[in-house]
């Protein structure tokens, strides 16, 4: 069954609540703060690095490192920490932001089309460059799934305006990387 927005009714999703329960977006987003942005970015960038790392270690226990294939980082090997943390942590996620969360969510909203559609599309479009990039089959399922919530950041706060979303959108991927590169994959790798 679909309502007005075209949207599936009934289901019983985190993204369906968030959306479409009124209370909690009159509740909680109405006086929306800087703080509160940032803490949706850092959430969601700290859910994301936790869930790709859970990836990561199913994936390296049942693949060797040739099936898995390289990721976005492997460009970076060899070079400076500050070069990691620029390219990694400062302009990935701004720019893949644009380009992966607000280009395909903004074309999407245009066609009236239940926000489900726009993470879809984000999420899609977000893997796909990292494929085309040179990443791996792993890297490319992986980034999907970082797209999607990424693009959940960003379509969450879509209504507080489009520089709010973008930057809750940009810490959450900035909040991702830095654990991925910095924290978790010393950890992992070492």
């Amino acid at each position: 069954m679909r309502n007005d927005r075209g949207d599936a009714e009934g289901g019983a999703t985190f993204g369906a609540m968030l959306w479409r329960d009124p209370a909690w977006r009159s509740a909680n987003l109405r006086r929306i703060t800087p703080a509160s942005w940032l803490a949706v970015g850092v959430v969601i960038g700290i859910a994301s690095a936790i869930l790709a790392s859970l990836m990561i270690l199913a994936a390296t226990a049942m693949f060797s490192r040739d099936q898995l294939g390289s990721s976005a980082a492997s460009s970076l090997l060899g070079k400076s920490l500050a070069v990691w943390f620029f390219a990694g942590v400062v302009f990935a996620p701004m720019f893949e932001t644009i380009v992966g969360q607000v280009v395909p969510i903004e074309c999407v909203r245009r066609f009236n089309t239940s926000r489900g559609y726009a993470v879809l599309a984000s999420a899609s479009i977000f893997s796909f460059g990292h494929y085309l990039n040179g990443a791996g089959y792993f890297h490319a399922t992986s980034t999907f799934v970082g797209g999607a919530l990424f693009a959940l950041a960003y379509v969450s706060l879509r209504s507080h305006g489009l520089w709010r979303a973008y930057l809750a959108a940009v810490v959450a991927h900035a909040t991702h990387n830095g654990l991925l590169l910095f924290v978790i994959g010393p950890l992992l790798f070492l």
